[in-house]
């Protein structure tokens, strides 16, 4: 499943090889498949208009193969192989078009949390310094959810209040949160509950729907993965009668390959 999310959204490219994998990229909808020259990248300028964070998963599974189907040797791409090659692409982009470049924030190692990272090489400098053999236990989404759209969700009612008292000042810049991940949360109801108070507030505010998202980039195949990150994108909404902020990004097939496309 792939959803439409600020305008842009991640669609694979096509794969090397009938039998290979591929890279999922950033697209954005309208532009032609085939793009040259310098302006092959258009439309990506409209990522200045929004903050972007990356939330990572580095729990101890994401030494395990991306395809649960190969055996774990020297050669076999893991999971954290992937999800490092991604990110550094996509943060290419995303750093080239937003002078604030983007933020990383690690569900294990936030000692090695960093903001305004504005290259895929510092990218892979900042994940060279993980140590996934330190990242044992589950996984937890909502501590570090919590971090990030609590400050941010208390400085947009700061402006709605000072709207409301006719005053002009700028709207905080939307918020776009992309979490990449292999595993199911090992605590549900807690992220869910975080989810839907943060939708529920800016519901009470009138925020425009596009004003905080969150996408899950599954990385792997687990189908345990896939059916708890397709429950946050679809029945949230529904249950609770709020917005719209979880996107689920499905990238089964999300693999590194030494050529790609762009598109």
């Amino acid at each position: 499943m792939v959803k439409r999310k600020l305008g842009l959204v991640i669609i694979p490219t096509p794969p090397p090889t009938s039998l290979g994998q591929h890279l999922t990229v950033l697209k954005v909808p309208g532009l032609p498949d085939k793009v040259v020259g310098k302006d092959k990248n258009e439309g990506f300028s409209q990522l200045a208009l929004f903050d972007t964070v990356f939330v990572i998963d580095d729990t101890g599974s994401m030494q395990l193969p991306a395809d649960s189907s190969e055996s774990h040797t020297a050669e076999t791409k893991s999971r954290w192989d992937i999800l490092t090659r991604s990110l550094q692409y996509i943060a290419n982009i995303a750093a080239e078009y937003d002078p604030d470049g983007v933020d990383i924030h690690f569900l294990v190692s936030d000692h090695l949390n960093e903001t305004n990272i504005a290259s895929g090489q510092e990218v892979l400098n900042l994940l060279s310094q993980v140590n996934l053999d330190e990242g044992g236990g589950g996984t937890y989404f909502e501590p570090v959810l919590a971090s990030i759209l609590g400050p941010y969700v208390a400085n947009y009612e700061e402006y709605f209040q000072q709207i409301r008292k006719k005053l002009k000042v700028a709207r905080p810049k939307p918020l776009n949160v992309i979490v990449l991940t292999d595993g199911q949360d090992d605590e549900e109801d807690a992220t869910e509950d975080t989810l839907v108070h943060i939708a529920g507030q800016l519901d009470k505010m009138n925020a425009p729907k596009s004003q905080v998202g969150i996408q899950f980039l599954q990385v792997g195949d687990d189908p345990e993965a896939t059916e708890y990150l397709d429950r946050l994108d679809n029945d949230l909404k529904t249950k609770h009668n709020i917005r719209d902020v979880s996107y689920l990004l499905n990238a089964i097939t999300l693999s590194c390959t030494d050529k790609w496309n762009r598109w």
